[in-house]
């Protein structure tokens, strides 16, 4: 059962550039979750060493269970069916603390998009 904060890895389809496998973030959570046949999702990706701008979230490989550094882009959420995510291979689940860090830099994300 899908939970907020989940890592999962696999699949996604990107506009214009087709399907590339990514480590997705879970941002979805509450009462009705286990309701909705589609999920929202964050991409997170290999740290590159610049420094991290307000709509991400990074986590060092020091500090998380990510096995490099890692950064959460917070800007473009993306909707996934369910059924697909659940497909995808469950790596671990993010902390409490490391999803308010991930709430926060997309509000950012979303107020630099232009998303009201």
């Amino acid at each position: 059962m899908l939970q907020r904060g989940e890592v999962r890895f696999g699949g996604i389809a990107f506009p214009g550039r087709g399907s590339l496998n990514k480590l997705l973030v879970v941002i979805q959570g509450g009462p009705n979750f286990a309701n909705q046949s589609d999920v929202v999702v964050l991409v997170a990706s290999t740290y590159r060493g610049d420094t991290p701008r307000p709509f991400e979230v990074l986590l060092p490989s020091a500090t998380s269970e990510f096995k490099v550094d890692t950064v959460i882009d917070c800007r473009w959420p993306f909707t996934v069916k369910r059924a697909d995510v659940e497909a995808m291979n469950q790596l671990f689940t993010l902390g409490h603390d490391v999803m308010e860090l991930v709430d926060e830099a997309l509000v950012v994300g979303l107020q630099m998009t232009g998303i009201p």
